[in-house]
């Protein structure tokens, strides 16, 4: 029964510190949360509970907080970049260029700075 609660409590408090939170914060406090959970167990077979729970979860927080920090990190695309050539009026794809750059028209080959 007490450990009912205590996992009931835990989950809650989870709960509450992952609402509106970003990817790598809640990567952090759910890498933290399930590592002292893991090194809690393994340490109370070793007669280190404290310990197993300290080291776990600074593990798990390291290691929520590098994955919430890449998928953060997967959505953030360049926007697409479309101008006209002034020559032949296409559109041409200048995504990556810097502005001054001079770009050559796939359709009718000119040269012109964008």
């Amino acid at each position: 029964m007490k450990k009912s609660i205590y996992l009931i409590s835990l989950v809650f408090i989870a709960s509450l510190l992952l609402t509106g939170c970003t990817a790598s914060e809640q990567g952090t406090t759910t890498g933290a949360l399930l590592g002292a959970g893991t090194g809690a167990v393994i340490g109370h077979q070793t007669g280190n509970r404290a310990e197993g729970a300290l080291i776990g979860g600074a593990l798990g927080a390291i290691t929520g907080h590098a994955i919430g920090k890449a998928n953060e990190n997967q959505g953030t695309a360049v926007p697409q970049t479309i101008v006209k050539c002034p020559y032949c009026k296409s559109n041409i794809d200048v995504t990556g260029f810097p502005q001054g750059s001079n770009v050559r028209c796939p359709a009718c080959n000119n040269v012109f700075t964008y």
